[in-house]
């Protein structure tokens, strides 16, 4: 095999592999409405209330890229 189709071979994977890794890597966050100290988490009785409260809605969710 020649230099130039070994070179050329290399060059094609290496576009591949960073294109392909271009689409896993995603910008996308979901900011929470509140934190942990704020006063609306505060308000919150019970566990359960509170991972309600967590819980990202559905059509974000669709949204998010992982």
């Amino acid at each position: 095999m020649s230099m130039k189709r070994t070179l050329l071979i290399f060059y094609v994977l290496s576009i591949g592999i960073i294109t392909y890794g271009q689409k896993i890597v995603s910008t996308d966050v979901y900011k929470y409405p509140f934190k942990q100290d704020d006063a609306k988490w505060k308000s919150y009785k019970s566990a359960r209330d509170r991972i309600e409260a967590l819980q990202i809605p559905s059509v974000i969710v669709h949204r998010l890229h992982f």
